[in-house]
């Protein structure tokens, strides 16, 4: 987020030319790792996932009970959007059941541009 920032308002251009190094990649690695930053970096969902989604995922999400067997749609469609291990799902309404819907959602809006 500070690279974004400094690279926007034209800092890191103006450091950069004062400088080689400026020890801005060790910090950056710090901060990073103090602050973990959501990463932005998911594929839009195939034609598929959207449909499992659509069919399996939303209707129980409405219903606010989520079952195992969607729980485990939920966990493969997470790894195919955003090419990492879902969250442990636990319990049908717990903060990573929801984290993790709110985050599908996300992905399924922007691969259908936000049209069903």
């Amino acid at each position: 987020m500070v690279e974004k920032v400094t690279e926007v308002t034209g800092i890191k251009a103006a450091v950069e030319k004062l400088t080689d190094d400026c020890g801005c990649k060790e910090r950056k690695q710090a901060l990073n790792k103090l602050i973990p930053f959501p990463r932005h970096d998911f594929k839009k969902m195939s034609a598929e996932d959207q449909v499992q989604y659509r069919t399996l995922v939303l209707p129980e999400w409405e219903t606010g009970l989520i079952t195992e067997p969607v729980k485990q749609v939920m966990a493969v469609l997470y790894v195919n959007a955003y090419n990492r291990p879902a969250p442990h799902m636990s319990r049908c309404r717990s903060r990573c059941v929801l984290k993790t819907l709110e985050e599908l959602e996300q992905v399924y809006m922007q691969s259908c541009d936000g049209q069903d």
